[in-house]
């Protein structure tokens, strides 16, 4: 389907940057891994601390199965023997932790250090702790969602008729859109723009909504310990607008939306579901987002334009689809 001179050179780099150690594929050498780790123990030793685990490869596919169009369907499987992370830095582990994702890690044998660590958790590294069942609430993490909330509104509809348990957690950059949301749901607003909320998101019995960019790494530990079951992508449209001249991939806005896909890859929901505008159903880079779908174990079960004044509301077109994780169900 594609090949490396098809793929927008943005998107490229996206998927490179999103890769995790050992996936099939993965050749390139870099100062910086995410390695993803099973089984793993935390040892308090003099005055270091230790992660041992098993390294895992983790499911989908990496930047250069995708040029090629490959997407196997396996879930994560070991490989090779247990491994030390030396922590320079305390990370958050909790006791229930049995999988983790740690991000952006040192190469141990870039350093000449005593301890001979595989690998180095500092500063810059993020810890993503893999939280994949849960028997509280669905939770569902709503992007890109602005003062108004419409998954959230669509989310309370299924709550009232069904009776569903939901929390929702959302993502909106724009301070006086994310005090308006608030004021419509009745939500908590959390400050994790230029910061790291320390807060355990579990313990707050309200709809939150973080005041961050989607594309910051400053909300993504306390957002992965809460758990997230459904992830809800409503990206800016203008790129998408018209299906012939848009820019779709070659602009910064619309990588937005593979971007969002590539978060399934951290965050391990069970279900995605996309809105965009009619236009994307017909743009040409609209496969390369279906593509990158497929990259994050995750399939289309469903998907068409739709019009909202089939249920009494203004005439928008917009392209909905529901993806579903290949292993969730």
């Amino acid at each position: 389907m594609t090949s490396l001179w098809e793929v927008p050179s943005k998107l490229k780099h996206m998927l490179s940057d999103f890769e995790i150690y050992g996936m099939q594929g993965n050749r390139l050498v870099r100062p910086r891994y995410n390695i993803l780790l099973d089984e793993i123990t935390y040892e308090k030793k003099e005055d270091s601390r230790l992660i041992h685990g098993i390294p895992t490869c983790c499911e989908g596919a990496s930047c250069e199965l995708y040029m090629h169009g490959c997407f196997p369907r396996f879930q994560d499987k070991h490989f090779g023997d247990r491994v030390t992370v030396v922590c320079d830095v305390i990370p958050p582990f909790h006791e229930v932790d049995s999988k983790v994702l740690l991000w952006n890690v040192a190469d141990g044998i870039d350093y000449l250090r005593p301890d001979k660590p595989d690998w180095i958790y500092d500063a810059d590294s993020i810890y993503i702790p893999i939280q994949e069942q849960g028997l509280d609430a669905f939770h569902c993490l709503e992007t890109f969602a602005g003062g108004f909330g419409g998954w959230k509104y669509g989310i309370s509809f299924l709550m009232k008729e069904h009776g569903i348990r939901c929390q929702t957690v959302s993502i909106e950059s724009n301070l006086q859109a994310a005090q308006d949301y608030c004021m419509m749901h009745d939500a908590v607003l959390i400050e994790a723009m230029n910061c790291s909320p320390k807060v355990d998101l579990s313990c707050i019995d309200r709809d939150i909504v973080l005041h961050a960019d989607v594309e910051s790494q400053s909300w993504w530990e306390c957002v992965s310990r809460w758990r997230v079951d459904l992830i809800t992508v409503s990206s800016p449209c203008p790129p998408w607008t018209f299906a012939s001249s848009g820019p779709g991939l070659s602009n910064d806005q619309g990588c937005l939306l593979p971007y969002s896909l590539l978060l399934n890859r951290i965050l391990r929901p069970k279900l995605c579901l996309v809105e965009q505008v009619n236009g994307f159903s017909t743009h040409a880079h609209k496969q390369f987002c279906l593509a990158t779908m497929k990259a994050v174990c995750f399939h289309l079960k469903w998907a068409r334009v739709v019009d909202s004044s089939e249920w009494g509301c203004a005439k928008r077109l917009r392209w909905i689809a529901i993806m579903i994780r290949n292993h969730a169900m």
